[in-house]
């Protein structure tokens, strides 16, 4: 996968953009690294010390997004909070999780509130800690707003 991941990452940066096709336009090499680290992610859930390149790349991948693509952002967010949780880093991951619960009031998605919902199956699964107890409240309400009828 690291050597998959390199070489993709190389032809990216290498890429001529008058020759993409439209169709694959949006993949840039943000959401590569984004996609890269999600791999990681999903490596750590058997390796635990990969936890750390899933949160590297996912960073990465996240600062060079562009603004406007707000719900991008939001699921880099929340991957981003996932990656935490794999490294053990519950502060960081309230902060990733804040971005995203932020990024979500600024629109319109099924799939972030799935994601989210995601997230916080792998917080309850975490140590149980304040910090922890908080991104899920903020996810819970954020999910299920209370009914002012």
């Amino acid at each position: 996968m690291a050597r998959a991941n390199g070489a993709a990452e190389q032809a990216l940066a290498d890429e001529n953009t008058e020759i993409t096709p439209g169709w694959a336009a949006w993949f840039d090499l943000a959401e590569f690294r984004v996609t890269a680290g999600v791999c990681e992610l999903i490596a750590a859930e058997h390796n635990p010390a990969r936890a750390g390149n899933a949160v590297t790349l996912i960073e990465r991948g996240t600062a060079d997004r562009p603004a406007e693509r707000v719900r991008s952002r939001a699921f880099d967010q929340i991957a981003l909070a996932r990656a935490h949780v794999r490294a053990d880093q519950p502060e960081a991951a309230d902060t990733a999780t804040a971005a995203a619960l932020t990024l979500m009031g600024t629109t319109t998605s099924t799939r972030v509130g799935d994601r989210l919902r995601e997230l916080d199956a792998e917080l309850a699964d975490g140590p149980r800690t304040a910090v922890t107890a908080d991104s899920r409240a903020r996810i819970h309400a954020t999910l299920h707003p209370p009914y002012n009828g």
